[in-house]
């Protein structure tokens, strides 16, 4: 307890506290993980490639409220910072972010960033077989249930993701899609609606299994 109301003493005390540029790598540089999100809220430009990486290395890995604040800085800065803001790998492993704010910063990044759709599709393949693995265990172990709910959540952001980005489907979206319309949960077949009617060239197959979906928010996509 006096822990915590020490450390709410230092966020007031550095809350209203104007950074230069120059204190704010030094403060990302450091360990002090209360006054990092502080300080990067105070940030207006990126001005060297050493700069961006530093604080994208704060992207994933570290606290949460860190990851969310960089998060939105990185996304607020893209315009004019743009050619030191290039980390399509990282800007996609953030998309599978457990802190739904992260991933919101993230995907309004990805209407001006462009990332390849085939980065996007491999994340979403990857946790697709993490949900078969998961469920082929779980009659055994309810617990695997947590870790489940974790890869639908992160499916259902990254197949946003693939909504942002698609221009139009190949066979390996294709695959994807009529996977994911298998799923008990419906804001994912929902997802993949979204994603069939935007998209050229999606299976006559896929349209009419979502036409066909028992839930409403899913058909609705298809009787527009």
């Amino acid at each position: 307890m006096l822990k915590d109301n020490e450390n709410l003493n230092i966020a007031y005390e550095y809350s209203n506290k104007n950074f230069s540029h120059g204190e704010i790598f030094d403060i990302l540089k450091g360990d002090n993980g209360l006054l990092k999100p502080i300080a990067v809220l105070n940030l207006l430009t990126i001005n060297t490639e050493s700069e961006a990486e530093l604080l994208l290395s704060h992207l994933t890995g570290v606290d949460g409220k860190i990851r969310e604040v960089v998060s939105f800085k990185i996304t607020e800065l893209y315009p004019k910072c743009s050619r030191f803001l290039n980390s399509p790998e990282l800007f996609a492993d953030a998309l599978c972010d457990v802190n739904p704010n992260v991933v919101r910063n993230i995907l309004e990044l990805l209407k001006n960033f462009e990332i390849k759709q085939e980065l996007i599709m491999a994340r979403v393949e990857e946790i697709l077989n993490e949900v078969d693995t998961i469920c082929s265990k779980f009659k055994k172990n309810r617990e695997k249930s947590h870790a489940l709910n974790i890869k639908l959540f992160n499916l259902y952001w990254c197949l946003e993701a693939i909504y942002i980005v698609v221009k139009e489907t190949d066979e390996r979206l294709n695959s994807i899609l009529l996977r994911c319309s298998e799923m008990y949960d419906y804001t994912i077949r929902e997802k993949v609606a979204k994603i069939a009617v935007k998209a050229k060239g999606a299976p006559e197959k896929l349209l009419q299994k979502l036409h066909d979906d028992d839930n409403y928010y899913v058909r609705r996509y298809l009787n527009c």
